[in-house]
């Protein structure tokens, strides 16, 4: 991790801002925020096979670089019928968006003064194209950089890690999360909303705004890891002194994603003097590499229940990428906690 600070710097800087936007026939304004969610924010409980437990949190943010008006009428174009071509060469209605996705695993009680170990930071740029109907499907193109925010690159440093972590009765496993891994990457996402689900302004990059309606969606992300990019400089994954058999480049293991998603409608829930909303859904998402595709595969299942604006999930997974340092081990894992935004 070398250079995505200067991204975090600038969408920093940025104003967060919340403007009006058009209501409905009746004249009833709403308000559509600058700052949205990108991935699902979620705060749990994870349980590694190859780890002890540890709370889990995501934080993931999008920034329009284009006022809403603009992104406004990006949408308007694109469902007025004009092609994707039209849009992005005569009409420009691509809209261009900064993404921030932060991931952190606080071990609590399990080592030396409950620390934090960064396992994710992954900040993005990227074009978004509306298509035809800009609530249910749009098509991304993004440059990217993933790393775990780690500085330890070399044998000698490993080993005076591991060392110390002796040195202080702990276990010397424990200098595996402080392995520098990071990667700059090219990805295409195509989400497509199927059903009739009816989509308001802010919604994540999976299409959801936490609404009720129901019905099955879909996501494909394509990823291409570069060997020496932009932000990352050289690829930092699998290094030989790790000595592990299963060491292999994340191309083997990463790179296509494909992601189900269905959602119930909502049920209300009355009690004497208070009604509750309750809804839910799950997903299946399925993950290989593009080098030896099918061979390295990784499933995870999530399922969801929504009582009121209590979210929350249980999931379940087998495969690679339980966090960067263990990318190319396969690992069962599972885990619950609140999905702040929905599916």
């Amino acid at each position: 991790m070398s250079k995505p600070v200067i991204l975090l710097v600038l969408i920093f800087s940025l104003p967060i801002r919340v403007d009006a936007v058009a209501g409905d026939d009746a004249g009833v304004g709403r308000k559509e925020a600058w700052l949205q969610s990108y991935e699902p924010n979620r705060i749990g409980w994870t349980f590694d096979d190859n780890d002890v437990g540890y709370m889990d949190f995501t934080v993931s943010l999008q920034y329009p670089f284009l006022s809403l008006e603009s992104a406004k009428a990006a949408k308007e174009g694109a469902a007025g019928g004009r092609t994707l071509s039209e849009l992005s060469t005569r009409y420009l209605r691509s809209i261009p968006y900064f993404a921030f996705t932060g991931r952190f695993g606080q071990y609590i009680g399990t080592r030396e003064s409950s620390p934090v170990i960064g396992k994710r930071f992954n900040p993005k740029l990227f074009l978004r194209f509306f298509t035809r109907d800009p609530e249910k499907s749009f098509i991304d193109l993004g440059y990217g950089h993933e790393s775990n925010g780690q500085r330890t690159n070399s044998f000698a440093a490993y080993q005076d890690l591991r060392s110390d972590f002796i040195r202080d009765g702990e276990d010397p496993e424990f200098a595996n999360d402080y392995i520098s891994r990071g990667w700059d990457y090219w990805e295409v996402v195509i989400f497509r909303n199927f059903g009739g689900i009816e989509k308001n302004e802010g919604a994540d990059s999976t299409g959801d705004d936490g609404g009720s309606g129901e019905g099955f969606s879909s996501l494909l992300s394509l990823k291409y890891f570069l060997e020496k990019g932009a932000l990352q400089g050289e690829a930092e994954e699998y290094n030989s002194w790790e000595n592990d058999s299963n060491g292999r480049p994340r191309k083997e293991v990463d790179g296509i994603t494909v992601k189900m998603m269905y959602k119930t409608k909502e049920y209300p829930i009355e009690f004497e003097k208070l009604t509750l909303s309750l809804f839910g859904g799950f997903s299946i998402v399925y993950t290989t590499g593009y080098k030896s595709a099918f061979s390295n595969n990784t499933v995870r299942l999530e399922s969801l229940i929504k009582i009121g604006s209590f979210p929350l999930m249980v999931w379940w997974s087998d495969g690679y990428n339980s966090d960067l340092v263990d990318y190319y081990r396969r690992v069962r894992s599972g885990g619950f906690g609140l999905d702040l935004t929905t599916f």
